[in-house]
């Protein structure tokens, strides 16, 4: 398909959208199951076409120039308002959904729930994804998918978004064997010397009211805090760095051996949600959702 004028391709367009958000070409390659090179191709092609630069690149990193945002702004609704269409046009029971959700057996209840609604609408295909946090957004907003299951996130904090609240994920402090004590004072006192992975506090704002809930009970102020993009990244770090972090009840199946936990009671939870584009059509979400209310994994 493509812009009849200059004979742009509008997927080269819905891939500058991923990669103008996502500000890494390496992950927006990942985000739409191709390769970096291929992503690279398609935006000096698009460069091109416009006769004008729209990237900034570094070896890890690229930003948008002045054109590239003004660019930015007037396609990215008209391709959301085009993929509405399409959405729309295409809204039946046999689309099925397409589910954005990180790890699923992370969520023993979830996965209990989905299978629920499968026996309920076994004509419903359920499609499930991977996406990177940054992207879930853009992903829902191109209607690559329909709803996310994700940890609570300020970007879908939106008008045009709806989301609820499926589950509260309590937190734990991981500690390696080496550094742990039966002692829980001396427990709490090597957070005071000792490094601490958290996830990303910009993506997960429910961890900042985690770590002043640390301070408040346990007069601790942690001197050395390392932010990773996820939790996820956080549980491949401590497999190598013996280090400390915050882990989710969910996660620590996936810690590994020569870590321990320790709880600290009355820490803030983080919201688990479910999330979707006000605007799409599809059908097939208001049965998700309803059934999602009525289920027990609703607090």
């Amino acid at each position: 398909m493509h812009i009849l004028k200059n004979n742009m391709n509008i997927e080269y367009l819905k891939e500058f959208i991923v990669v103008a958000h996502i500000r890494n070409i390496s992950r927006a390659a990942k985000v739409l199951f191709t390769t970096p090179s291929v992503i690279s191709r398609h935006m000096q092609s698009l460069e091109k076409d416009l006769c004008t630069r729209l990237l900034e690149r570094d070896t890890h990193h690229v930003s948008l120039t002045r054109k590239g945002e003004i660019f930015l702004n007037q396609i990215e609704p008209l391709m959301i308002e085009i993929t509405n269409i399409i959405a729309f046009m295409s809204s039946d029971t046999a689309c099925g959904l397409k589910i954005i959700i990180n790890h699923l057996d992370a969520y023993p209840k979830f996965f209990a729930f989905l299978n629920k609604y499968k026996e309920l609408y076994p004509d419903i295909p359920i499609s499930l994804m991977n996406s990177d946090p940054d992207s879930i957004m853009t992903t829902l907003l191109m209607h690559e998918a329909d709803l996310a299951i994700t940890m609570q996130n300020p970007k879908l904090e939106r008008s045009d978004f709806n989301e609820i609240i499926i589950d509260n994920m309590q937190i734990y402090i991981a500690i390696p064997k080496t550094l742990y004590s039966e002692n829980e004072e001396e427990s709490f006192n090597i957070l005071r010397s000792g490094k601490l992975y958290i996830p990303d506090t910009q993506k997960n704002p429910g961890v900042m009211n985690v770590l002043e809930q640390i301070t408040k009970q346990q007069n601790i102020i942690v001197s050395d805090i390392q932010e990773l993009p996820d939790f996820e990244s956080i549980i491949m770090m401590i497999k190598h760095d013996p280090a400390m972090a915050l882990v989710p009840k969910h996660y620590v199946k996936f810690l590994p051996k020569n870590v321990n936990i320790i709880s600290i009671p009355e820490l803030p939870t983080i919201p688990l949600v479910a999330a979707w584009l006000s605007s799409n059509k599809n059908s097939n979400i208001a049965s998700f959702i309803t059934l999602l209310k009525q289920h027990e994994l609703i607090i």
